[in-house]
């Protein structure tokens, strides 16, 4: 290369959004105007597509949050999994009140949480009648419920699950 040859130029990486803004001087916009918080589910986290057992693990390192599109099943589509709330009151619901109503239920049948619920949304038979909107997925021993909406707005999403050996 001689002295007056120029390098070529390498291609910067994209750059964040949040980046750009603070190198304008700008405040970068929030997650929200984003879109990637919903003010009672708690912040959208887009990396969990496909991968419904890193999903349930960051969910419960960080107690917040929804992951989005973590599993799928053909008949239902993308299914998201919430963090909710679990305080042993009737209105919990997602994955917190799965661990506080079920955790210890489901370790005595050998399993993780992160594992099992994936099994069963997987390989569980999907009940032919949908019930107030929601979907049932049933294993030998497990109910999981999957709600088609969130408060009106369409949203496929792991609401509960149900001990079916307690019948």
């Amino acid at each position: 290369m001689t002295a007056t040859a120029k390098k070529p130029l390498k291609k910067k990486p994209a750059t964040a959004t949040k980046a750009k803004a603070k190198r304008a001087g700008r405040k970068p916009p929030s997650p929200k105007a984003l879109g990637a918080f919903d003010d009672e589910l708690g912040p959208k986290y887009m990396q969990f597509k496909g991968k419904p057992k890193e999903a349930i693990r960051h969910l419960i390192k960080v107690k917040k949050g929804q992951a989005i599109a973590a599993m799928h099943r053909p008949e239902i589509g993308d299914i998201d999994i919430v963090w909710g709330k679990g305080e042993g009151k009737p209105d919990d619901y997602g994955l917190a009140h799965i661990i506080e109503k079920h955790g210890n239920e489901i370790a005595e049948l050998g399993f993780k949480v992160e594992d099992f619920i994936p099994i069963v949304v997987q390989f569980g038979n999907l009940n032919a009648k949908m019930k107030d909107g929601k979907y049932q997925l049933e294993s030998k021993m497990f109910r999981i419920v999957i709600s088609n909406n969130w408060k009106g707005n369409k949203k496929n999403w792991v609401l509960t699950s149900f001990d079916l050996r307690k019948k």
